[in-house]
């Protein structure tokens, strides 16, 4: 998950990262996730050959600051759920028939 460029990918959603969420743990990976981009829980470095020796100190204080954190599930579920994904998508829908999207 922090090479992701060798494969000239930015962007992935595995199933890895959903099973670590669903056990609290907190995701250090090196591409943007459509769904945990942004989460407090989801460290996102370059997407380049050097993203871990560029940002070890950003590695360091997240391991630091997630080891005595407890983890939000609340987050996790509101943007992994299936549920909660399928009333976005419906909700977008609505906009688009409304005209507003």
């Amino acid at each position: 998950s922090l090479a992701l460029h060798r494969k000239g990918m930015g962007e992935a959603c595995p199933l890895k990262c959903r099973e670590y969420a669903a056990n609290g743990l907190p995701m250090i990976a090196g591409y943007k996730d459509s769904d945990l981009s942004g989460a407090s829980y989801y460290l996102e470095l370059e997407n380049t050959e050097s993203n871990v020796e560029n940002a070890i100190h950003r590695i360091r204080e997240f391991v630091i600051k997630w080891r005595d954190t407890p983890f939000p599930y609340y987050d996790a579920v509101n943007r992994l759920d299936a549920v909660e994904k399928e009333k976005a998508r419906l909700a977008f829908f609505e906009e688009v028939v409304r005209g507003d999207a």
